[in-house]
């Protein structure tokens, strides 16, 4: 039978699979919605009520296994990924679609299978160039690099003069020692501004990294302030919510005295305790590398960055009230039921985000993202133990200012060193508030300690954490080779300890002398002066 009799032997729908089919599609549009706004803990079960009314629906099933994803329910998103491969094997552009969620969430290997499938499969031609690539960036980043240079010029073949083929062939070229060939191919998409404007931001970026190799250091600053100029325009929204940020941790920290943090540790002899530490400091301090180290313990458990605070006890609670009201009033108004339930909501979902219970473990929750919200995590959690990551205030700036990431409320502040500096200022400030009231255990390490004398550091914080000394932390690198790791340095932290990132300031000192005057209060505080 040819296609086109099987589509006239099909059965019309009757009226209630088109009104399932429409609310499914109203729900999918409603889930998207939620999502944008911040709602994500609504989305995933407003997606499920769509699937349920069209289980075969490629895009719900896509969006599910994004949403999943993005939120480090991982095996539910392959649970989806699958399903949806099961139902359209033979479909090019579902593959791809597969392999690129596979992608954005680590699950490499899976990500390649897809994308030769696809390729395979013979896609279009644009489909064919766009999986070549897609497929080539993830070989790189997996450190297969023949295998990436080969598809690389499959790509260049098919189109000499493809951006991203030619962005990805120089990568391809720093790390094969071939400098020249890269800054030369760095330069040309990054000056051309008829190229689309994520990829000249790549390309200064990368270019920036290679003249920093090179200790090229006032090209290199030069480099990265012209990535950072194509980003500024994207960063509107971000910082606008920065500054309501900065607005209410003020007013939180006015508000905040040694009563209040009493009344939360009283407060907290009613609750069932959580062996629990919380691991923050401010971005580019080291807490990747400290949490790799703790990780390869035995009897403790790290979530690395999972944002499960946010998400599931910060904004749920915080949407309930007027926009402005202050965060004191706020916490002083929730019911006393309302915040034990969070305390277990976040347990449950971060056990759900494992896929197996903590049990007696201790759970380390990672985020230098939290810092500005300590407050509200002694608030919900008055047991738990803080760990506070420090460094050279002067490193942890050029260190944020240098980083290629993508815009975030957190990273927008990262368009200056000027705006580099402020926010670390109110993050650390938020800390000093905090060290000063808080009732809970607390302990400050310092990243050149560490790289400087890795064992005794690390015997210092499991003592603090109560935990026994474990010889294998003190390879923890040969651990973060087998896990997934979300920061930046996913890189850096599968090798041993180094210290070539320690007073790299001094190459950039006469660029960071306009912020000097902002950073010496805690260059003084924390003693690096």
């Amino acid at each position: 039978m040819s296609r086109r009799d099987r589509r006239k032997s099909k059965k019309p729908m009757d009226y209630s699979q088109r009104v399932s089919l429409l609310k499914a599609k109203a729900l999918t549009e409603v889930a998207q919605q939620a999502w944008n706004s911040g709602l994500r803990y609504k989305t995933v079960p407003l997606l499920l009520d769509a699937l349920r009314r069209d289980p075969k629906n490629p895009q719900i099933l896509l969006s599910l296994a994004v949403a999943c994803g993005k939120q480090r329910y991982y095996k539910k998103a392959e649970q989806y990924l699958d399903r949806l491969l099961e139902l359209k094997p033979n479909k090019a552009s579902v593959h791809i679609s597969v392999a690129q969620v596979y992608s954005t969430i680590d699950r490499h290997e899976r990500a390649i299978e897809c994308f030769r499938r696809a390729l395979e499969l013979n896609p279009d031609p644009a489909g064919t160039l766009s999986a070549l690539l897609d497929l080539a960036r993830v070989y790189e980043r997996s450190h297969r690099l023949d295998d990436a240079r080969a598809l690389v010029k499959d790509a260049l073949a098919r189109d000499p003069g493809n951006a991203e083929a030619i962005l990805q062939g120089a990568i391809l070229d720093r790390r094969a020692g071939a400098t020249n060939n890269a800054e030369a191919a760095f330069r040309a998409v990054a000056d051309d501004a008829a190229r689309a404007s994520h990829i000249r931001t790549q390309a200064w970026y990368e270019l920036a990294q290679l003249l920093d190799d090179q200790a090229r250091y006032d090209d290199a600053y030069q480099a990265f302030v012209s990535a950072k100029q194509l980003l500024r325009p994207y960063a509107n929204q971000h910082l606008q919510q920065t500054q309501l940020t900065y607005q209410k941790n003020a007013q939180l920290l006015e508000s905040l005295d040694g009563a209040t943090y009493k009344k939360w540790h009283d407060t907290a002899q009613q609750d069932s305790p959580y062996r629990f530490a919380a691991l923050t400091g401010h971005p580019r301090s080291g807490t990747t590398l400290i949490e790799q180290v703790l990780d390869s313990h035995d009897e403790l458990k790290s979530a690395d960055e999972f944002d499960v605070f946010q998400e599931w006890i910060h904004a749920p609670i915080f949407r309930k009230f007027p926009p402005g009201t202050p965060v004191l009033t706020i916490l002083q108004q929730v019911p006393a039921a309302v915040r034990q339930q969070a305390r277990a909501t976040y347990w449950q979902q971060t056990e759900a985000i494992f896929d197996e219970p903590i049990g007696n473990r201790m759970l380390l929750d990672k985020n230098p993202g939290l810092t500005i919200m300590l407050p509200v995590m002694n608030w919900a959690f008055p047991e738990m133990k803080i760990l506070i990551a420090l460094r050279d205030p002067r490193d942890v700036v050029l260190s944020c200012f240098m980083q290629k990431v993508p815009l975030t409320p957190i990273s927008a502040n990262w368009l200056s060193l000027t705006d580099t500096a402020e926010y670390y200022a109110r993050a650390m400030q938020t800390w000093l508030k905090v060290r000063a009231l808080t009732l809970a255990p607390r302990l400050e390490f310092r990243y050149e300690d560490i790289v400087a004398d890795l064992e005794t550091n690390a015997r210092k914080i499991l003592d603090f954490l109560s935990l026994p000394w474990d010889q294998r932390v003190l390879k923890f690198y040969e651990h973060a080779r087998a896990k997934m790791v979300r920061s930046p340095t996913y890189e850096d932290v599968t090798k041993p300890v180094y210290s070539k990132s320690v007073g790299r300031w001094q190459n950039y000192a006469r660029h960071l002398e306009p912020v000097m005057e902002k950073l010496a209060p805690f260059l003084r505080e924390f003693k690096y002066d």
